[in-house]
């Protein structure tokens, strides 16, 4: 059964792809998964691994013995000894205590030099040129490095120089909406682009979704008649009226949002089945004015709650079926379209590159680099083109979005493609367009060096670029170390603004391609340092204590990240995509 999830918590999750402030859409049926081993399992298997692994020592004791019984009969019939015989051992002690009485006289270090100075004098003495037969051929033979020379190899090999932490331009996006207001214009918009094949709603009103600063009263009247025209459709019989009669209402261009939340609350509400929520205290707030402080804002909640009455309707799940179908012959296009493009330009580029090998003297090297650039600009500008409409189109078809979530509790709100003509670079810099970029709410990593951050720009006012305080903070009678005093307390004052601005929440905005894959790029080393800094010991130790449910959580937490890094990669490429086509 097609089914959307909605869910709301005041804190911001903690652990990567754990499920963010609200699961935005959910059509998929949940798939049931098999039993869990009990504890009792694990003390089986645990006590049949114990009895086989003592078998398997007993016979390997057994095998030994043998072999060993086995080699000294073999030795006796032969006539050799097992033991060294006592003449042996004797010279060998006579041996040893010589060597002693020579340590005592001798210093050990001197007897080192002496074997040292021996052994490269054989060596010459056998390399050197011997009569008629000419020079000896060097030894080439290996010497095997001792202990103490492979575990230096191994410390020289292990150790790897730090890798630099990528710095992303974190910009601050300054709003005047909150949180949970911006997720409701991502919410409406994405779940209008998904079901518009039963919606049936016009493009021009599709843009309109995408300015979340404005949602006029028409743009709500036409997206509610749509919604509302879907459910008559899919209601019972005793129902259809009261909603026909309403979309009649609607049409008429006659009624005010007042208006409209005042029918759906004592005539909608009651007389269906729909999810009205209740609205008293809306129309309680309006009344006092005839509802003229009522905007068509008030009416986004309404439609929020009618789209899971939308998503259970027989029109809604047969677009989900059409959307798997769809889905496998998108793929396939988009790999055929990028292969037949690759192998328009391997021959291309084969020939250009011929076009340099035989340059005579003549050769303009320059005019050839030209064209060479030119060239491969233009196939990069269609192989871009073909990215972007199969991330569109995949995002028209897909049954979920959601928010992703970085390791620290970052949200990444990563939009589906604007419907719109990409807007030109410079309109997209002061990041109105919310369809333009990745949007992140969160606070900014304290080792971020590279920051856009208007509150804190404004904390640092006073002081200037050098450091020094500006004339209005001081007096020209103030003497020197009174100076020197207001200004360390000013700059102690801004330092500690601007660390209260970086551990503030807020929005955050990645609108250009480089940043995007920076961005991607420290996420990535994030992910690194954080399973370098894990020792062996805390590994282990987890590993003895871990359940099932950890680490199905941390396989998660791995497959997350990764679908993080992919999405902001492919948003890089719809920014790459417009701005191939604004610069023509």
């Amino acid at each position: 059964m097609a089914s959307t999830i909605l869910k709301k918590s005041k804190s911001t999750p903690d652990v990567l792809n754990s499920s963010p402030t609200r699961v935005f859409i959910d059509v998929t049926v949940p798939r049931h998964r098999g039993p869990r081993l009990s504890l009792a399992d694990v003390d089986i298997d645990a006590s049949n691994a114990s009895k086989s692994a003592s078998k398997s020592s007993k016979l390997s004791t057994k095998t030994v013995a043998g072999s060993a019984a086995v080699s000294t009969k073999r030795a006796e019939k032969d006539g050799r000894a097992l033991k060294p015989t006592t003449r042996t051992n004797s010279s060998t002690s006579v041996k040893r205590g010589r060597e002693d009485e020579k340590d005592e006289k001798e210093g050990v270090k001197k007897r080192k030099l002496e074997v040292d100075h021996k052994k490269t004098a054989n060596v010459k003495s056998e390399n050197k040129p011997s009569g008629r037969g000419g020079a000896k051929k060097l030894d080439t033979t290996t010497v095997a490095p001792t202990v103490a020379d492979t575990s230096e190899l191994v410390k020289k090999a292990v150790v790897k120089k730090p890798v630099p932490e990528p710095q992303p331009l974190w910009t601050r996006v300054g709003v005047d909406f909150t949180r949970e207001e911006i997720e409701d214009r991502v919410l409406l918009r994405e779940f209008a682009l998904r079901f518009n094949g039963c919606l049936d709603l016009k493009r021009p009103i599709l843009e309109k979704l995408e300015d979340f600063g404005e949602f006029d009263d028409a743009t709500a009247k036409a997206l509610l008649i749509a919604i509302i025209d879907v459910l008559r459709e899919n209601a019972p019989s005793n129902e259809r009226r009261p909603l026909a009669d309403f979309i009649k209402q609607l049409r008429a261009r006659g009624m005010s949002v007042y208006d409209i939340l005042y029918t759906m609350h004592h005539k909608l509400r009651s007389g269906t089945n729909l999810r009205i929520p209740n609205l008293a205290n809306v129309l309680e707030e309006g009344s006092g004015r005839n509802g003229d402080t009522i905007d068509s804002t008030a009416l986004i909640p309404v439609m929020l709650a009618l789209m899971d009455d939308v998503l259970e309707t027989d029109v809604a799940r047969k677009e989900v079926d059409r959307w798997k179908e769809e889905a496998a012959e998108v793929r396939r296009n988009y790999h055929k379209s990028m292969k037949e493009e690759k192998e328009h330009w391997a021959p291309l580029r084969v020939k250009l590159l011929d076009e340099k090998k035989a340059g005579g003297a003549g050769f303009d090297l320059a005019k050839w680099k030209k064209k060479f650039e030119a060239a491969k600009a233009k196939h990069d500008s269609k192989e871009h083109a073909l990215k972007f409409d199969f991330i569109k189109n995949i995002a028209e078809i897909s049954p979920r979005f959601s928010p992703l979530v970085d390791m620290d509790g970052r949200t990444y709100y990563i939009h589906s493609p604007s419907m719109r003509k990409p807007p030109a670079k410079s309109t997209r810099d002061d990041y109105r367009k919310w369809t333009w970029f990745v949007a992140v709410w969160g606070t900014r990593p304290g080792s971020a060096k590279r920051i856009d951050d208007e509150t804190e720009a404004d904390s640092d006012k006073k002081v200037d670029s050098s450091g020094s305080l500006s004339s209005e903070l001081t007096d020209p009678d103030d003497s020197e170390d009174e100076i020197s005093g207001a200004k360390e307390e000013r700059e102690a004052l801004a330092h500690k603004r601007a660390q209260a601005a970086a551990e503030q929440e807020g929005w955050w905005g990645f609108g250009e391609t480089a940043e995007l894959k920076l961005l991607a790029k420290w996420l990535q080393w994030r992910d690194q340092e954080a399973g370098a800094h894990s020792t062996p010991e805390e590994s282990a130790d987890g590993d003895d204590d871990a359940t099932p449910d950890a680490e199905d959580d941390e396989a998660k937490a791995n497959e997350g990240s990764k679908r993080l890094v992919t999405a902001l990669l492919d948003f890089a490429t719809v920014l790459q995509y417009a701005d191939d086509v604004t610069a023509k």
